[in-house]
């Protein structure tokens, strides 16, 4: 979600029952709904958590970074978040010179679930080229860890949630990419 203009009135109730209506709304037709809300208000933070089966916490492994992972998972556990809900992802990992993954998941309470690679060089052809990772290079470390991830989810959903005849859609579609385009398709 983007950040809150300054102009903005502050959000109401009546607010936050709309963007619910809108969840709700979009959970009925897709199998994810992905919300990065920044640096949200508290309030539909918590609205949220609260109607997600898995919230992904991304952060590297710096010190800024593991105080605010620390911090917002403590709130969201606070909110009813259950750990088996929570995944953990390090985002530019490099274990050669990062603090210990060990001493975070003691501090926090819970393993990491991913570790991204720092694969600084490809993510900026991305951007620069306009193309995916997966058209870019499929064999990288960081492309395969993303194909990883997206089961990785998609089975914590399939696992929460009643199966719906849209389960395996987003990893099939990933897998596809990974193949060059030769894999099955999907029917719709």
């Amino acid at each position: 979600l983007p950040g809150p203009r300054l102009d903005q009135e502050p959000l109401s109730s009546l607010h936050l029952h709309d963007l619910e209506s809108v969840i709700k709304l979009l959970k009925k037709k897709y199998p994810f709904i992905i919300i990065d809300p920044g640096a949200s208000d508290l309030g539909l933070l918590q609205m949220i958590v609260t109607h997600s089966s898995t919230v992904v916490l991304l952060g590297g492994l710096d010190i800024p970074s593991l105080k605010g992972l620390t911090i917002m998972h403590q709130k969201i556990t606070r909110w009813g978040c259950l750990p088996h809900q929570i995944k953990l992802v390090l985002n530019r990992f490099n274990a050669k010179n990062q603090l210990g993954v060990t001493a975070f998941e003691k501090n926090i309470g819970q393993k990491v679930a991913m570790m991204l690679p720092n694969q600084y060089a490809l993510c900026i052809e991305s951007v620069n080229t306009g193309k995916s990772l997966f058209q870019l290079d499929s064999r990288a470390e960081l492309t395969r860890k993303i194909f990883e991830l997206s089961q990785m989810l998609e089975n914590a959903e399939t696992s929460m949630t009643a199966s719906t005849n849209q389960s395996g859609k987003f990893t099939n579609k990933i897998a596809d990419l990974l193949s060059g385009g030769k894999g099955k398709k999907e029917s719709s």
